[in-house]
Protein backbone atom coordinates (compact mmCIF):
# COMPACT_ATOMS: atom_id res chain seq x y z
CA UNK A 1 0.00 0.00 0.00
CA UNK A 2 1.09 3.79 -0.72
CA UNK A 3 1.87 6.16 2.03
CA UNK A 4 -1.18 8.56 0.43
CA UNK A 5 -3.60 5.39 1.26
CA UNK A 6 -3.35 6.12 4.71
CA UNK A 7 -3.11 10.03 5.27
CA UNK A 8 -6.63 9.69 6.58
CA UNK A 9 -4.71 8.25 9.30
CA UNK A 10 -2.80 11.22 10.00
CA UNK A 11 -5.90 13.30 10.54
CA UNK A 12 -7.16 11.46 13.45
CA UNK A 13 -4.10 10.08 15.32
CA UNK A 14 -4.16 11.22 18.37
CA UNK A 15 -0.92 13.81 20.00
CA UNK A 16 0.23 14.12 16.55
CA UNK A 17 -1.35 17.90 17.11
CA UNK A 18 -0.77 18.81 20.54
CA UNK A 19 -2.97 22.16 20.71
CA UNK A 20 -5.44 20.32 19.35
CA UNK A 21 -5.62 17.01 21.20
CA UNK A 22 -4.76 19.26 24.58
CA UNK A 23 -0.74 16.84 24.95
CA UNK A 24 0.74 18.84 27.32
CA UNK A 25 4.51 18.01 27.43
CA UNK A 26 6.71 18.24 31.02
CA UNK A 27 8.94 21.11 31.72
CA UNK A 28 11.75 18.51 31.97
CA UNK A 29 10.72 15.29 30.45
CA UNK A 30 13.60 13.52 31.64
CA UNK A 31 12.77 13.67 35.39
CA UNK A 32 9.17 12.46 34.26
CA UNK A 33 10.54 9.63 32.97
CA UNK A 34 12.92 8.99 35.85
CA UNK A 35 9.86 9.28 38.14
CA UNK A 36 7.84 6.91 36.12
CA UNK A 37 10.99 4.21 36.09
CA UNK A 38 11.53 4.94 39.74
CA UNK A 39 7.24 4.12 40.25
CA UNK A 40 7.84 1.08 38.41
CA UNK A 41 11.41 -0.13 40.01
CA UNK A 42 9.21 0.07 43.60
CA UNK A 43 6.73 -2.09 42.51
CA UNK A 44 9.15 -4.86 41.28
CA UNK A 45 10.88 -4.64 44.09
CA UNK A 46 7.38 -4.99 45.82
CA UNK A 47 6.86 -8.01 43.88
CA UNK A 48 10.06 -9.93 44.24
CA UNK A 49 10.97 -9.23 48.06
CA UNK A 50 8.71 -10.96 51.06
CA UNK A 51 5.23 -8.71 50.81
CA UNK A 52 2.48 -10.45 50.33
CA UNK A 53 1.66 -10.91 46.73
CA UNK A 54 5.29 -11.21 45.51
CA UNK A 55 7.09 -14.29 44.50
CA UNK A 56 8.66 -15.60 47.38
CA UNK A 57 4.96 -14.96 48.92
CA UNK A 58 3.69 -17.25 45.82
CA UNK A 59 6.74 -19.70 46.37
CA UNK A 60 5.71 -19.74 50.09
CA UNK A 61 1.97 -19.95 50.42
CA UNK A 62 1.99 -22.29 47.34
CA UNK A 63 4.03 -24.74 48.53
CA UNK A 64 2.25 -28.37 47.77
CA UNK A 65 4.87 -30.84 49.33
CA UNK A 66 2.74 -31.57 51.99
CA UNK A 67 0.01 -32.63 49.88
CA UNK A 68 2.04 -34.37 47.75
CA UNK A 69 3.28 -36.26 50.58
CA UNK A 70 -0.13 -37.45 51.79
CA UNK A 71 -0.90 -38.70 48.22
CA UNK A 72 2.21 -40.46 47.93
CA UNK A 73 1.47 -42.22 50.88
CA UNK A 74 -2.04 -43.89 49.26
CA UNK A 75 -0.66 -46.76 47.71
CA UNK A 76 -4.25 -47.09 45.54
CA UNK A 77 -5.20 -43.78 44.93
CA UNK A 78 -3.74 -43.19 41.16
CA UNK A 79 -6.29 -40.66 40.86
CA UNK A 80 -4.37 -38.56 44.15
CA UNK A 81 -1.30 -39.14 42.21
CA UNK A 82 -2.29 -37.72 39.26
CA UNK A 83 -4.11 -34.92 41.05
CA UNK A 84 -1.19 -33.98 42.69
CA UNK A 85 1.27 -33.75 39.70
CA UNK A 86 -1.56 -31.74 37.99
CA UNK A 87 -1.28 -29.40 40.98
CA UNK A 88 2.45 -29.15 41.03
CA UNK A 89 2.87 -28.64 37.30
CA UNK A 90 0.41 -26.27 37.49
CA UNK A 91 2.51 -24.45 40.19
CA UNK A 92 5.39 -24.49 38.94
CA UNK A 93 3.61 -22.59 35.63
CA UNK A 94 2.69 -20.04 37.60
CA UNK A 95 5.63 -19.46 39.09
CA UNK A 96 7.76 -19.33 35.77
CA UNK A 97 5.08 -17.01 34.52
CA UNK A 98 5.41 -14.59 37.48
CA UNK A 99 9.43 -14.69 37.22
CA UNK A 100 8.59 -13.82 32.99
CA UNK A 101 6.34 -11.07 33.89
CA UNK A 102 8.78 -9.56 36.83
CA UNK A 103 11.77 -10.04 34.32
CA UNK A 104 9.63 -7.76 31.97
CA UNK A 105 8.83 -5.28 34.74
CA UNK A 106 12.48 -4.68 35.30
CA UNK A 107 13.11 -4.18 31.57
CA UNK A 108 10.13 -2.50 31.14
CA UNK A 109 11.37 0.02 34.11
CA UNK A 110 15.24 0.45 32.56
CA UNK A 111 13.81 1.20 29.33
CA UNK A 112 11.46 4.15 30.44
CA UNK A 113 14.48 5.40 32.32
CA UNK A 114 16.38 5.29 29.50
CA UNK A 115 14.14 6.74 27.05
CA UNK A 116 14.51 9.98 29.73
CA UNK A 117 17.93 10.13 29.02
CA UNK A 118 17.83 9.96 25.09
CA UNK A 119 14.73 12.22 25.17
CA UNK A 120 17.52 14.72 26.63
CA UNK A 121 20.26 14.01 24.88
CA UNK A 122 18.26 14.90 21.74
CA UNK A 123 17.25 17.72 23.06
CA UNK A 124 20.63 18.42 23.76
CA UNK A 125 21.54 18.06 20.14
CA UNK A 126 18.31 19.74 18.51
CA UNK A 127 18.07 22.42 20.57
CA UNK A 128 21.30 23.29 22.11
CA UNK A 129 20.22 22.68 25.27
CA UNK A 130 22.27 23.10 28.22
CA UNK A 131 23.53 19.80 30.43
Amino acid sequence: MATKDHQHCEQKWPGLDPSRDDVKYPDNPKDRFDQLAKRLEEELADLTGQKKGSLMDLRLHGDLSALDYLFRDMDRWDGGHVFSGTLQRGLDELTTIYEQANEKLRIAAGLVRGGGGTLDATDIANLGKDL
